[in-house]
């Protein structure tokens, strides 16, 4: 007689006899072990954090920069920038205080002076308002005509035009004052627009327009 195939094998049970079917484990991520993290280890969010901060710094500092040399351009555009007073102001550039009195133009003959185009004639004062004497020199004081040159002054001119009053390179004690005409040879049909002053040849100077 053929025995079941369950009676041969009594001690073999059903799998659903045998602790927790299916395992709990099945689908389901393995366990933890060691430190096997779920989420990005603190060091790297601190890394993040830091180099964040230190990206804004450059910014907040690149940013002062930039104004600052746009401020400090427009102060310097302001602080260079020329300034033009008028005739019969008292004006001063160093130890000199000057008043430019008239200016004329067209002149044809200083003395025995002939120009090569005409002869422009400024009338100036200058005072030594220092405390030690000062040489004004004629040389140093720049005229500018109508098409933008800049004219040095003709010192045999000057000799005719002043007389022995006057030969614009001297020396001025302090509290003294002279007074005399500057002369330029300048072209033809054109004329000064302004004068720049000057107590001496490494001075700024003060610029004076002559209208």
């Amino acid at each position: 007689m053929t025995q079941d195939p369950i009676q041969q094998n009594p001690q073999q049970e059903s799998p659903q006899q045998e602790g927790h079917w299916p395992p709990e484990h099945v689908g389901t991520l393995p366990p933890r072990q060691g430190h096997w993290p779920l989420s990005a280890p603190k060091s790297s969010h601190a890394l993040r954090n830091g180099l964040i901060i230190l990206l804004a710094a450059v910014v907040v500092i690149c940013g002062g920069l930039v104004l600052a040399s746009a401020i400090g351009g427009k102060a310097t555009s302001t602080s260079n920038a020329k300034v033009t007073h008028g005739m019969n102001e008292a004006v001063r550039d160093g130890q000199f205080e000057f008043v430019v009195t008239s200016m004329t133009c067209g002149h044809s003959m200083e003395g025995d002076e002939i120009p090569d185009g005409a002869f422009c004639e400024v009338g100036v004062s200058v005072k030594n308002i220092g405390n030690k004497a000062q040489l004004f020199d004629g040389a140093v004081q720049k005229a500018t005509g109508s098409t933008g040159s800049v004219y040095s002054d003709d010192p045999a001119a000057e000799v005719y035009a002043n007389g022995l009053a006057l030969s614009f390179l001297d020396h001025i004690n302090p509290g003294n004052h002279m007074a005399g005409v500057l002369v330029y040879d300048i072209p033809q049909y054109t004329t000064l627009t302004s004068i720049t002053l000057h107590d001496s040849p490494y001075s700024h100077g003060v610029t004076v327009a002559l209208s």
